[in-house]
């Protein structure tokens, strides 16, 4: 009997839903038509949340319980009266995908890599970027990388036009290695001196390639073998210009960040279509109801639309768009698109 690692694979679980299934699953749901795709989801959804109500039972008995009777009971008279009826659930082998969960696993560590590239950027994921360039850890993954499921689903993800393999980052970053002195020199004394010229005249990409191995460097100093932590060292990393990378483990991405004058119309529609629809929310529109779209704003905001109509249009259920103020019985809002001040109406098509 061993509660922890349990509750936090349970955890773990709820990580996944939340954080990736169900952000990879949003238009699915939020699709107009009801298809078979949308059905779908909705019925593998209500099957995760009410298995997993069955896992967290007997560690939150009451919650559970709660969410049971919301989920299962409010809908089925026959079902068992209490979630602590229930039989716990049992693992179905034949569901299991190793090599999807692997590849998905080598994913997930390019996808977060990457949104921690732009953060450090500034660059908002809404801003689509021309490409990004990979490094993985090791050389069969990249099977998984090149597939087109897997490769599609980390640039929507990331919102990047192209993902190019590489076999190393040195074109996009560079590193400065100096030893820590306070560590190293209590440790070593009179061989520091040594040992810091033999750091300076290191490849700092192969002292790098020992640390991503077993978190340690070694080196020779007078017939002797030293043997040097990550933490011992200063490691400094410079992007070159144009580029933001990050890394972690032997996983790297490069992001190019560079933005076109057609990468930023782009970035200024989608940055638009996020606003109409909080806007469409605020005036209290049904998910299908249709709209008509007016805007006022500057050249650039004129251009990017012109350019992007038909997404705008289609992702915001407009009928129509037009260059014009807000018009009577439209809800309308002056609002800041990446810097340029755009008023922006709508109003329900009867």
């Amino acid at each position: 009997y061993n509660i922890t690692p349990a509750a936090r694979a349970i955890d773990n679980l709820a990580d996944d839903i939340s954080n990736w299934y169900l952000r990879r699953s949003r238009s699915r749901y939020w699709k107009s038509e009801t298809d078979l795709d949308k059905i779908s989801a909705y019925l593998t959804l209500y099957e995760i949340l009410v298995e997993t109500v069955k896992l967290t039972a007997p560690f939150i008995p009451f919650i559970s319980e709660a969410i049971y009777k919301n989920l299962v009971c409010s809908v089925d008279p026959d079902a068992p009266e209490s979630v602590h009826f229930c039989d716990y659930p049992i693992v179905c082998e034949e569901h299991i995908d190793n090599e999807l969960e692997k590849n998905m696993e080598i994913v997930r560590k390019v996808v977060n890599l990457g949104r921690s590239a732009r953060n450090h950027s500034r660059i908002k994921n809404r801003q689509p970027l021309a490409k990004m360039y990979v490094k993985s850890k090791f050389p069969e993954e990249k099977g998984a990388l090149l597939r087109e499921d897997m490769n599609s689903l980390i640039k929507e993800e990331l919102n990047v036009k192209e993902i190019c393999l590489v076999d190393d980052v040195e074109e996009f970053v560079s590193y400065k290695i100096k030893p820590r002195y306070d560590i190293l020199g209590p440790k070593h004394g009179r061989l520091m001196s040594q040992i810091a010229k033999e750091i300076a005249k290191a490849e700092p990409a192969n002292i790098l390639v020992q640390l991503e191995g077993d978190g340690e460097a070694e080196f020779n100093i007078e017939d002797e073998t030293i043997v040097i932590s990550k933490e011992e060292l200063e490691i400094k990393a410079e992007d070159a210009e144009g580029f933001c990378v990050e890394g972690d483990y032997g996983y790297y991405v490069a992001l190019d960040t560079e933005i076109t004058e057609e990468l930023e119309f782009e970035g200024i529609a989608r940055e638009l279509i996020s606003k109409i629809q909080n806007l469409r929310k605020e005036a209290g529109f049904e998910v299908e109801n249709r709209i008509r779209l007016y805007y006022h704003g500057d050249e650039k905001i004129g251009d990017a639309i012109n350019k992007f109509r038909d997404m705008i249009a289609s992702e915001t259920l407009s009928v129509d768009v037009e260059n014009k103020k807000s018009v009577s019985g439209s809800y309308s809002k002056n609002m800041d698109i990446n810097g340029h001040e755009v008023t922006i109406g709508v109003k329900r098509e009867e």
